[in-house]
């Protein structure tokens, strides 16, 4: 793929996640990209999915999930993590800073020492799942089919990484979302707790369990935008519709990059999030429901999406259809085809009312009905406008 331009404001960070506990072998089955502009203050992140078939320089085509283990076993220059930004690189035109590889006992020691997290469960998710997590997975009787229903859950360690891998009832890509979920809710739980003047003590207990080749000071330098990125949003991309399946000659399931459609995708990694200080402002919804639980699924759909929500009254009586209400005197600009597309909804059932002089600025009423169902499916959501 031709190589994206890379502005000097920006550093691009891959975050790997081992298929095993620790960080030495096995492959990295979980790949994303987080993109950061330190002057936009705004982050962009877009999950690759582990079966990506990919040229691997100097190997072989395989799947992007063993580059960095080959590179390791191998005398490229510059080991595994040369390997792999170099495979991104190559297939995908983006140009890779650095890159932090994490086994299963780092990821939940990294959850419990921040006391867990809240993760807004948009779509109930069913898979196997160990009933402790100190049993041993090679015998049959220690697994159980466990679901997480639909809701807000708090979560240690060990469900984290649960959400994190399951696919068995979902799909690769399905994964990546919810992986980018957690990191924004790590985000968050790690601003709330105040977690950055502790970062140098971190970093010395955490060395044996992270591989990477950031440095201290590049580190802290970049933590220092955290308040400022998640208070401008952060924007989620994905490869789903960039990508069809298919069958190498060896009969292993792959999939193949489709450069037309995902030129777009990966040209806005690099950029300014569509929405925040870095794009035009957020159109704002103010969101109105009488179920606690509806309103924050619907709040953190809307908030991934980009806009800015804010809660408004319960309404006196819920509708069985959610209702939208745009006061404004134009539409164009408000992104109303997405904030559509998220409520499961055809634009023309809005309900516009011209802004008067005393209006606020142009805002969306929302008012979640009883059959809202906050479990859409966002890896098909409109990049850009139909």
């Amino acid at each position: 793929m031709p190589v994206l331009a890379k502005p000097a404001v920006v550093t691009n960070i891959l975050l790997l996640g081992n298929d095993v506990s620790g960080v030495r072998g096995g492959r990295t089955d979980s790949l994303l990209l987080v993109s950061l502009n330190r002057e936009t203050e705004t982050a962009t992140l877009l999950s690759l999915p582990r079966d990506l078939y990919v040229v691997i320089p100097g190997w072989q085509m395989a799947r992007i999930n063993q580059a960095l283990p080959h590179g390791h076993g191998s005398d490229y220059p510059g080991g595994g993590g040369a390997l792999i930004k170099d495979t991104i690189l190559y297939n995908l035109g983006i140009p890779v800073d650095y890159y932090v590889r994490i086994g299963f006992d780092g990821f939940r020691q990294a959850v419990d020492a921040l006391g867990g997290v809240e993760v807004p469960v948009t779509c109930a998710v069913t898979d196997w799942r160990l009933l402790e997590p100190e049993l041993d997975p090679q015998v049959e009787e220690n697994w159980e089919m466990f679901t997480l229903e639909q809701g807000v859950h708090w979560m240690d360690g060990d469900l984290a990484l649960w959400y994190a891998r399951s696919r068995r009832r979902s799909s690769d890509f399905e994964r990546g979302r919810r992986q980018q979920e957690l990191v924004q809710a790590l985000l968050a739980r790690g601003l709330r707790l105040d977690i950055l003047p502790r970062i140098p003590e971190l970093w010395d207990s955490y060395r044996e369990s992270v591989e990477t080749d950031l440095t201290l000071p590049v580190l802290l330098e970049l933590a220092r935008l955290a308040p400022d990125v998640a208070g401008n949003r952060v924007q989620h991309l994905y490869l789903a519709q960039a990508v069809r399946p298919w069958r190498t000659p060896g009969g292993a399931a792959v999939q193949l990059l489709q450069a037309e459609e995902a030129r777009p995708v990966l040209a806005q990694l690099m950029q300014p999030p569509l929405f925040g200080r870095g794009g035009r402002p957020p159109s704002l919804v103010e969101l109105r429901s009488a179920n606690d639980v509806r309103y924050r699924l619907a709040e953190a759909n809307l908030t991934t999406a980009g806009f800015r929500v804010i809660r408004g009254p319960a309404p006196a009586a819920t509708p069985d259809r959610t209702r939208v209400v745009y006061t404004g005197n134009s539409l164009k600009g408000t992104f109303d085809w997405l904030l559509a597309w998220m409520l499961d909804m055809d634009r023309e059932e809005f309900r516009l009312l011209p802004a008067g002089e005393m209006s606020p600025d142009p805002w969306f009423e929302v008012t979640l009905g009883t059959t809202y169902d906050p479990c859409r499916p966002q890896l098909e959501a409109p990049l850009f406008a139909p």
